[in-house]
């Protein structure tokens, strides 16, 4: 799994058809350094099948939720892997049947990226302690506060991922 650095607080998923109009952007995202194998535990995937490929990236958000972007709701993904290194197989982590998938209200494939959060119900809690979500308040924001995202993307332009991306 890549760790990266971003200036703003950004989404799990990126819009890729902007990501080729601001190469300097896109780099922010592109790079990253491979995260330590069992660390950021909370770090989930979507998955067809249980040791499948991974198709979305979240977050667990509560024993039995994972955080989500709506549009991943298309993949019709049935299983949720959570503290896994890779972005495929049952080497590690554990994996998690999904009961349900509760897109936001306001969500429309119609427009793009517009209120894109999906929430995740599973099966039976996980072993993994949920990220740390942020203040109710906003006050974890700060202008110039750099954030963090992480995912099993590329890491150079027009390359394939490795399956610990």
């Amino acid at each position: 799994m890549k760790l990266f650095s971003a200036a703003a607080v950004v989404a799990s998923v990126v819009p890729l058809s902007n990501a080729y109009h601001h190469d300097a952007q896109r780099m922010l995202i592109l790079g990253g350094d491979t995260v330590p194998s069992g660390t950021k535990t909370y770090m989930a995937s979507l998955r067809l099948t249980e040791d499948g490929n991974t198709y979305c990236g979240g977050a667990l958000i509560s024993p039995t939720h994972v955080l989500t972007a709506s549009h991943c709701s298309v993949y019709r993904c049935q299983w949720v892997s959570i503290g896994s290194h890779y972005r495929n197989g049952t080497e590690d982590g554990e994996r998690i049947k999904i009961v349900s998938m509760m897109n936001h209200p306001n969500y429309s494939e119609n427009v793009l990226y517009s209120d894109d959060f999906m929430v995740v119900e599973l099966e039976r809690p996980s072993k993994f302690q949920p990220v740390k979500l942020a203040a109710a308040d906003d006050s974890d924001f700060k202008p110039g506060k750099m954030a963090t995202t992480m995912g099993w993307a590329p890491t150079r332009k027009r390359v394939k991922t490795s399956r610990t991306s």
